[in-house]
């Protein structure tokens, strides 16, 4: 996936998952990213916990991102078919 136009948060988690060693870890990552870009799916920011700092502070960053400054329609488009198409593929 091009990562160009998306936040860094984004690409740091796009990346992680695309390389992931731990499914769980990947799974959380999917869940965060699907409930930060479509207003049906819901998110457990505790699951995040299990991740390593760097990737907890990308968490924070998409976060705070999508809430304070929000993503433009194409890029939570963009994200949300690339998270359910990982989620749907079993990373």
């Amino acid at each position: 996936m091009e990562n160009a136009d998306l936040p860094e948060s984004a690409s740091i988690l796009i990346h992680a998952v695309e390389t992931a060693q731990q499914k769980d870890h990947a799974f959380a990552i999917l869940e965060i990213v699907l409930a930060c870009t479509h207003p049906d799916f819901v998110m457990s920011v505790t699951n995040a916990a299990m991740l390593p700092a760097q990737l907890r502070q990308a968490v924070r960053d998409l976060i705070s991102t999508v809430l304070l400054e929000g993503l433009d329609p194409a890029q939570a488009a963009r994200l949300f078919a690339w998270a359910q198409a990982k989620m749907m593929s079993a990373p």
